[in-house]
């Protein structure tokens, strides 16, 4: 869990480093299947305790 937590902070800190705003705006298909896979696990996390 402590890997997984460290891989979502340094994804968050690269995103945050865009130079365009269309990327924030617009994120990629993996950026997309890679939030919603961190959300999935987060909530079956809270769920599981």
């Amino acid at each position: 869990m402590y890997k997984f937590n460290k891989l979502a902070a340094r994804s968050s800190r690269h995103s945050g480093t865009r130079s365009t705003d269309a990327d924030n705006i617009r994120p990629t298909w993996p950026e997309i299947i890679f939030n919603a896979l961190r959300a999935n696990l987060v909530i079956s996390a809270f769920r599981f305790f």
